[in-house]
């Protein structure tokens, strides 16, 4: 099926499957009820599993480093430059950008759409982390504050799901 990185459901992996005859051997067939359970698992995970996570580390004024990423576009994590792109514009803010699109399966160039994410800090004194997503759908901010969540700040460490 062409078309990833888009998001699939259920219905996109075709009508609730039935069995054409009795199955005799499970260690050797395999029945419809267990299949429709997965394309039921497949498809509601591809609703609810992060697009992307990514860790970064950030000291000083310097721009984060990203120290470890996923991409569900990215399945054999073989694709150069897969992570985003980060910057630092001022104390907490951590612009990022994706390519806008990424091959498929099929060597398609496919939109990369991510609808919301979260942040969460490396560091036990921040109160509160953000992600932005752009109207471009692949890039966006992420916003750390401390002190109850009043004064944007760098943080050392944090990761990031996006959707």
């Amino acid at each position: 099926m062409s078309g990833f990185p888009t998001r699939i459901t259920r219905a996109t992996l075709g009508p609730k499957l039935e069995n054409r005859f009795r199955v005799i051997d499970p260690r050797k067939e395999v029945g419809a009820d267990p299949l429709n359970l997965a394309w039921w698992t497949v498809g509601a995970a591809g609703l609810m599993l992060p697009m992307v996570w990514f860790v970064c580390t950030q000291t000083g004024t310097a721009d984060p480093v990203v120290v470890a990423h996923s991409e569900s576009f990215n399945p054999n994590a073989n694709v150069v430059g897969a992570e985003p792109v980060m910057d630092r514009t001022s104390a907490g803010v951590y612009p990022f950008a994706y390519n806008a699109t990424y091959l498929d399966e099929t060597e398609q160039a496919f939109p990369l759409v991510l609808w919301g994410g979260d942040a969460r800090p490396g560091v036990s004194a921040f109160r509160h982390g953000q992600v932005e997503i752009a109207g471009d759908a692949h890039s966006g901010t992420v916003r750390f504050w401390s002190d109850g969540g009043a004064t944007p700040a760098d943080c050392a460490k944090f990761f990031v799901a996006i959707w």
